[in-house]
């Protein structure tokens, strides 16, 4: 059978979940799939698990602990479909959510889609998480670069656009390769269905808050490499943004040195790189008292008390 998608599974001690995962993708009201699954050195019983299943389009991959950059890249190196789309072990799809994809992407000529996604917490509580862009390309609409979520899960992109890498040295891998793909894309639109449920849960990558959150540095800087000046101001937004993030969430940082240390870097960051970011044209469209702390350290660390 011709694999149309083929869909990239990276597993690392993924026994709890996984089982929910790979049946929601064997049940694909779309058929033509490519199931991708790599093993990650998992120490626990997600390998058997596995195993047990017999679809014939599963193809399995073992491999030592690698991390998610390079089992990503793996995936990608083996997958033969005309799209892909990423799909973590501990989440799950909308039985149509292949179908619908695909749909759009041939109907459309698309090389990226993107799907609303559905927040999952431990105690089965559902948040809807509605993405909405400018749809296009980064021509005619700049603001995609901030706009669109960087996780490549939900998403399906046409294999051509993928031109880089995952990150194999640096946490938020998934950055600069999203980013590039938006910006090899011709033309990238919205799927209105919610197809992709994530799940949030204390030990998850989503939540986790350790001294890797300086990785968001150096990955801002490949992220920036891959863009000229023409969407200077758009780009200045999204280091903007993914810093304020960050050092907001510095108030859940139990070693507040690394928290203050992160702080000062960031700033740092991009007083070199954007001189003028606190007159982002962007940045002067959200709420006020949010503005000024964001752009204050001694706010943000008063914010950290509180």
């Amino acid at each position: 059978m011709k694999s149309d998608i083929s869909i990239i599974i990276p597993a690392y001690n993924a026994a709890s979940y996984i089982e929910d995962c790979i049946n929601s993708v064997i049940s694909q009201t779309k058929k033509e799939l490519e199931i991708i699954i790599i093993n990650d050195g998992s120490t626990d019983n997600t390998l058997e698990i596995v195993k047990k299943y017999k679809d014939k389009r599963i193809k399995l991959f073992t491999t030592k602990n690698n991390g998610i950059g390079k089992t990503r890249n793996m995936g990608l190196k083996k997958a033969q479909g005309k799209y892909i789309f990423f799909l973590d072990s501990d989440d799950y799809i909308a039985k149509d959510a292949m179908e619908n994809l695909y749909k759009k992407a041939i109907d459309l000529k698309a090389d990226i889609v993107v799907g609303n996604m559905l927040r999952l917490k431990d105690d089965n509580s559902l948040t809807k998480d509605e993405i909405n862009f400018s749809e296009g390309n980064l021509d005619n609409n700049k603001t995609q670069i901030f706009e669109i979520p960087l996780g490549p899960c939900g998403k399906l992109f046409k294999k051509d656009i993928l031109t880089v890498n995952f990150s194999e040295e640096y946490k938020y891998e998934d950055v600069p390769f999203t980013a590039n793909a938006i910006k090899n894309s011709k033309k990238t639109i919205k799927c209105n269905d919610y197809i992709y449920y994530y799940r949030i849960h204390d030990n998850s990558e989503t939540t986790s808050m350790d001294k890797r959150v300086f990785d968001i540095l150096e990955i801002l800087k490949q992220t920036n490499s891959f863009f000229n000046k023409s969407i200077y101001d758009e780009l200045e937004y999204l280091n903007i943004q993914l810093l304020s993030r960050y050092n907001l969430q510095q108030k859940n940082q139990k070693d507040k040195k690394l928290a203050k240390d992160f702080l000062n870097k960031s700033f740092a960051h991009l007083n070199k790189y954007f001189p003028n970011w606190k007159k982002n044209k962007y940045l002067k469209k959200r709420n006020i008292l949010k503005r000024i702390i964001e752009t204050h350290k001694s706010l943000i660390k008063l914010y950290w008390h509180f």
